[in-house]
């Protein structure tokens, strides 16, 4: 990490035995901040460093710096090149999510459905707006020249919610480093040292906390926005399984295709938000080849269920919900349209293997054989009643392991603020 420090050191020197009246003092640090431990924290969301960015314009004053023998003696100032920046992100990302795990909260290394979970991680940016800096540098008859000082960095952290496509956070921090001794890669030391205590600001701050821990279940903020959406499930009788598939429709959309299924003789279908993308308005396909124009009515991008409204429709029955987590083991099956619009009603069997919290939500595991376009269709049980939406499958690699997650469906429920009454 060069942060602009072509430096011509003599002249520094000889400015010190001229000047030698002004005095740098060493550079008084901020308070170190000790996050407190958070609770709940491993239902809280996964972080994700995803970039970096100093905001000092060029030729700004980022610094000053002296020789070890004046260091303190008219240092010279330090001036910002952006043109020699090397950022490593990687060693940064680093750094936060070994703070980050300190206090508990899911990091990267430790999450199997990272790479598959649709609802994904909050992405954190990193704004330098202003780098503080005292440095020395001492140089050896041997080798290349060591630093020791202090520095200061001011940073605004940005958190940014792919799902809602939006930054639903910004917070200010200021904390530094020192380093007492010279080291070669003294400098790196002080900027990575300052990081870290700006992360632990970070990992502090209330307003983060908020961002990122959520309580598994609970109804989204989002559902707020909307009336309680009351449907009745009298007269809804449980079926075989093989029976939901008429129940179940394609849904089209610009985003492509995927599965959705009725769940209210109104006309309510429950899928999932990545199927309906931005649309306001998708194609429901049902699987006599049946075709109708819906309305996206509700969508929650973060727990990823949407509700597709269309015109009553005659002789189809929706499916019974059934709200009560289902047993390890269990029989369930998933019903959709896998791969191609051609094999919409498509019914595939497997078992219950696990119930898991990823991110802060719960899913239900199972390793019923599920592909893309499966996504918003039900997971039904043995008697025809929706336990799940499927949402994503794990394969890396593209190759199937049996692992696939689905949304229970009172979390689903939940997060679009509906209430089924018997």
């Amino acid at each position: 990490m060069r942060l602009g420090l072509r430096l011509a050191w003599a002249s520094v020197l000889l400015g010190a035995i001229w000047v030698g009246d002004v005095i740098a003092a060493p550079l008084p640090l901020p308070p170190s901040i000790v996050p407190a431990p958070i609770e709940s924290a491993r239902g809280a969301r996964l972080i994700k460093l995803d970039r970096l960015a100093f905001r000092l314009r060029e030729g700004q004053v980022w610094g000053k710096g002296g020789s070890w023998l004046v260091c303190d003696l008219a240092p010279a100032p330090l001036y910002w090149k952006a043109e020699e920046q090397d950022w490593d992100l990687s060693r940064f990302a680093a750094i936060l999510d070994e703070e980050a795990a300190q206090l508990g909260l899911p990091t990267g290394g430790g999450n199997l459905f990272e790479a598959s979970t649709p609802n994904g991680s909050l992405l954190v940016g990193v704004a330098v707006d202003n780098i503080e800096t005292r440095l020395c540098v001492f140089y050896p008859d041997v080798g290349a020249e060591r630093f020791r000082g202090e520095m200061i960095l001011t940073i605004e952290w940005q958190i940014y919610d792919p799902l809602q496509r939006r930054l639903i956070s910004r917070v200010k921090t200021r904390a530094g480093a020192r380093l007492r001794s010279e080291v070669v890669d003294g400098i790196d030391r002080l900027l990575h040292g300052a990081f870290r205590e700006n992360a632990r600001a970070f990992l502090a701050d209330d307003d983060f906390r908020r961002s990122v821990v959520t309580d598994p279940g609970a109804p989204s903020p989002v559902a707020q926005q909307w009336p309680p959406l009351r449907l009745t499930a009298s007269g809804v009788q449980p079926r075989p399984p093989a029976a939901a598939a008429q129940s179940a429709v394609s849904v089209l959309s610009d985003a492509g295709h995927g599965s959705g299924f009725l769940v209210s003789s109104n006309g309510e279908i429950l899928t999932n938000a990545h199927v309906v993308g931005r649309s306001k308005y998708v194609k429901v396909r049902w699987t006599d080849g049946t075709e109708a124009l819906g309305e996206v009515v509700r969508s929650d991008p973060r727990r990823d269920v949407a509700l597709i409204k269309i015109a009553p429709p005659e002789g189809r029955a929706p499916l019974r919900l059934e709200q009560s987590p289902p047993q390890a083991g269990e029989d369930v099956y998933a019903v959709g349209t896998p791969l191609d619009e051609a094999f919409e009603g498509t019914i595939t069997r497997g078992i219950v293997s696990a119930t898991r919290v990823t991110d802060g939500l719960r899913f239900i595991q199972s390793d019923v054989t599920v592909n893309p376009g499966n996504s918003g269709g039900p997971l039904v049980n043995s008697r025809g009643q929706v336990i799940a939406i499927t949402v994503a499958s794990f394969q890396p690699g593209r190759t199937p392991t049996g692992i696939n997650l689905f949304i229970p469906i009172a979390d689903a429920l939940s997060a679009l603020n509906i209430q089924v009454r018997d």
